[in-house]
C-alpha cells in the first residue's frame, strides 16, 4: 500500500466531562455540552502554560515506539484467536505467561512476555478504507474536510520537545508516517528508508567538500536578495539555509551513528532476527538512546486478502522475534518503564475467510497491544464474541486509545491548542482507559 496522503481535513474538538478518564467497564462515555466559561478557563490555563498540554503529574512515558502493521493485521491470527470456531481457520492458540490469555501460535515469544503486555481486544471504528483508517489510527481523529491533524509523533515533538538539537524528535523508519498537520514542518518526521542491501545509514550523494562548496555558492547567489528583503522578510532564504545546515549536521551526528547497525554485536542483531522488522526495531532502540522522542516503525504487508494462512506465519514470527527482543532490550537497559511501545494497524480482518483464502477489512472489532511507559502488564481490555464478529465487552474507540496515550505521556487530552485562530483539543473527545494507567 502506498504511503497515506490524505486530503486536507477538518479540525474537531470536544469538551470533556469533569474526568476524561473512563473507569473500567464504562462502555459509552458521555460528552457534556460545551460551556463558554469552561472554554475560557481552559484557554487561560493553556496560555499560562505556554501552550503545552501537560496534564500535571510527571509523565510515565518519555519516549514512544509505534510499531505500525501496515495493511491491517488479522486479530484472529495474532492477539485474539478463535480456535475451533467457524471463523477461526487453521490457526491454533497457545497459552501465555498470563493465565487464561491465549495468543495465536505464530507469537510464541510475545506469549512468554504477555505479563509485560496490555492487550486491547475491543477496538472499534467505522473506517474500513486504508487511507481514512490510517489517518484515524495515527492521529486519533477521523478525516473531515478543512485541515490536517498531526501524527502522534509530531504531537510528541511539539508537546514534549526535542531531547537534543542534532537528533530529530520524530523518526519514521520505512516511511509510512503521516505529516505534522497544523503543527508545521518543524515537527515532521525524519523518514529513513532502507538503501542498498537494507542499510539504514543515510549516505550523502556528494562528498562533504563538494556539498560545502555548493552551500557557499548558494549563499553568494542569494546574498543580494537577502539584503533587499531582510533576514526575516517574506521569502527570505534564511529558513532554507538553516534547514540545509541542519541536514548536514544530521548526516554527521548521532542520528547517523544510531542508524549504523554494524556497531551492534552479531549476537544482538541475531536477537532481533534477520528481517526488516528486526533491523528497524533494533534501530528504534538505538534512536531512542541517541535522543529521538518517538520512532514510527513501518512493518508492511498485513493486507491479507488472499493466501492468509500461507503468507502470514513467517511475517508474524519475524514480528514476534523482533518485538520481543525490543522489550527485552529496553527492560535490561532500564528504559522500558519510560518508553511506551504500541503495536497496531489501521483495522482488523473479517471473521469470515473469503473465497481467496484471505480476510478482508474489518474495523468493527480489532486488537492493539501496549507495553512499557507505565502500562500495567498482563492486562486484557475488552472482548469479542466467540466468532470475533462483535465487541461484547468494553468497547474502545480510537479517541479513547489516544486519550490513554496522552495521559501516559503526561499530556492533558483536553488542553487547548490552535490551528490558526481555530481552537481544538489534543484528542477527539476520547476518555483514557483507567486500567491502562499506572497506579
Amino acid at each position: 500500500m502506498p504511503d497515506p496522503d490524505p486530503s486536507p481535513l477538518a479540525v474537531s474538538g470536544h469538551a470533556a466531562e469533569p474526568s476524561d478518564v473512563a473507569p473500567a467497564g464504562d462502555e459509552r462515555p458521555r460528552l457534556e455540552r460545551r460551556r463558554f466559561l469552561a472554554a475560557g478557563v481552559g484557554l487561560g490555563l493553556w496560555l499560562a502554560s505556554g501552550g503545552r498540554g501537560r496534564a500535571g503529574p510527571a509523565p510515565s512515558a518519555e519516549r514512544c515506539v509505534l510499531v505500525w502493521l501496515e495493511g491491517g493485521p488479522s486479530q484472529l491470527e495474532t492477539f485474539d484467536p478463535k480456535p475451533g470456531a467457524p471463523t477461526g481457520g487453521p490457526t491454533r492458540a497457545i497459552e501465555t505467561a498470563v493465565p487464561g490469555l491465549r495468543f495465536a501460535e505464530h507469537l510464541p515469544l510475545l506469549a512468554e512476555r504477555a505479563d509485560r503486555l496490555a492487550v486491547i481486544r475491543s477496538l472499534t471504528s467505522r473506517e474500513g478504507d486504508h487511507r481514512r483508517a490510517s489517518y484515524l489510527l495515527q492521529t486519533g481523529f477521523r478525516p473531515a474536510a478543512a485541515l490536517r491533524h498531526p501524527a502522534w509523533g509530531s504531537v510528541l515533538s511539539a508537546e514534549l520537545g526535542v531531547v537534543r538539537a542534532d537528533v530529530p524528535a520524530f523518526v519514521a523508519l520505512g516511511g509510512g508516517a503521516l505529516g505534522p498537520g497544523y503543527l508545521g514542518g518543524e515537527h515532521a518526521s525524519y523518514a529513513v528508508r532502507p538503501g542498498a542491501a537494507g542499510a539504514l545509514v543515510p549516505r550523502p550523494e556528494l562528498p562533504a567538500e563538494r556539498r560545502a562548496g555548493r552551500r557557499r555558492l548558494l549563499q553568494l547567489l542569494e546574498a543580494p536578495f537577502a539584503r533587499a528583503h531582510g533576514a526575516g522578510g517574506e521569502g527570505s532564504p534564511a529558513p532554507r539555509a538553516a534547514a540545509l545546515a541542519r541536514a548536514d549536521a544530521l548526516l554527521a551526528g548521532p542520528l547517523h551513528r544510531a542508524l549504523d547497525l554494524s556497531a551492534e554485536s552479531a549476537e544482538a542483531r541475531a536477537c532481533y532476527g534477520d528481517s526488516e522488522a528486526g533491523a528497524f526495531l533494533l534501530a528504534a532502540r538505538r534512536l531512542l538512546e541517541a535522543g529521538a522522542r518517538c520512532v514510527h516503525v513501518r512493518v508492511p504487508g498485513w493486507d491479507d486478502h488472499q493466501d492468509l494462512f500461507a503468507r502470514l506465519p513467517a511475517r508474524a514470527r519475524a514480528l514476534d522475534r523482533a518485538l520481543a527482543a525490543l522489550l527485552d532490550d529496553l527492560a535490561e537497559r532500564g528504559r522500558l518503564s519510560r518508553t511506551l511501545v504500541a503495536c497496531l494497524g489501521e483495522f482488523g480482518r473479517t471473521p469470515d475467510v473469503n473465497a481467496r483464502g484471505g480476510r478482508d477489512h474489518y474495523p468493527r472489532a480489532f486488537s492493539a497491544v501496549l507495553a512499557g511507559g507505565g502500562v500495567p502488564g498482563g492486562v486484557v481490555v475488552g472482548a469479542t464474541d466467540s466468532e470475533g464478529r462483535e465487541v461484547v465487552e468494553r468497547p474502545v474507540r480510537v479517541p479513547d486509545l489516544f486519550a490513554t496515550l496522552a495521559r501516559l505521556h503526561g499530556l492533558d487530552p483536553e488542553a487547548r491548542r490552535y490551528a490558526g485562530e481555530r481552537p481544538l483539543t489534543l484528542v477527539d473527545g476520547g476518555r483514557a482507559l483507567r486500567e491502562l494507567l499506572p497506579g
